[in-house]
């Protein structure tokens, strides 16, 4: 997205802007200031660690009585603010234990929930944050109470996230449904050792079928064949 010189007034005037725009077309609870990739190399002088603090102060004050919410690396947050975990999924029960006790968190584990990446794009190399395709069976399998234990109170729920740097409108629908559809069925559940069996299977093709006939361009999961006779094609193990 490019890096705001906070230091230059007019480049807050544009963040006004935009934010006010985005109040008036989401009336939201919630808004996600991100906070994170702060580039040093991109200024000059030493005061930039003040400068960038001053400037998402700030930027705060545009979503009073708001929830806050950053990526769990961002620059600058405060006690109270739900941070948005995107790194691995093995080192989120640490990192949800390090930080500040009464920080609120969202889990987007890479791994698993960015639905945009692993389709041979420039970012998806073996080893990335961006690699392979996130597959049906490991969204299902998130186990959110394995992860909070006894600290679920700050653990407000998962999200998918699919950027719009890496999908087009002829793709987002595609990239996101139905494995979005296997992660709200997950959460809503929260069933404990979840895997996908037959009965998770149907559900899904059921889901998939009425969002097609919507007009939602869902990908499917399998031939049409096994939509008409799934339980002979395949059978319980």
């Amino acid at each position: 997205a490019g890096q705001i010189n906070p230091s230059n007034p007019q480049a807050f005037d544009l963040v006004e802007k935009v934010f006010s725009e985005a109040k008036k077309l989401f009336n939201s609870s919630v808004y996600h200031l991100g906070g994170d990739e702060i580039k040093e190399s991109c200024y000059e002088n030493e005061t930039v660690t003040v400068t960038v603090k001053q400037y998402m102060e700030k930027a705060r004050t545009l979503f009073e009585g708001k929830r806050a919410v950053y990526w769990n690396d961002a620059f600058y947050y405060r006690e109270n603010d739900t941070l948005q975990y995107w790194d691995q999924s093995s080192l989120f029960p640490s990192t949800f234990n390090q930080k500040k006790k009464t920080a609120s968190f969202i889990y987007s584990s890479y791994e698993d929930l960015y639905l945009d990446c692993g389709w041979g794009n420039l970012f998806g190399d073996k080893n990335t944050w961006c690699a392979g395709p996130k597959k049906i069976k490991n969204i299902y399998a998130i186990d959110l109470k394995g992860i909070c234990k006894d600290s679920c109170d700050r653990l407000l729920g998962s999200e998918a996230v699919l950027f719009g740097e890496m999908a087009t409108d002829g793709s987002v629908d595609w990239k996101l449904w139905p494995r979005a559809s296997a992660l709200a069925e997950r959460l809503w559940s929260n069933k404990a050792n979840a895997t996908m069996g037959r009965d998770e299977w149907v559900r899904l093709a059921a889901q998939n079928r009425r969002m097609r006939a919507r007009g939602l361009g869902a990908s499917r999961i399998w031939k049409e064949a096994c939509d008409r006779n799934f339980l002979v094609l395949k059978p319980e193990k």
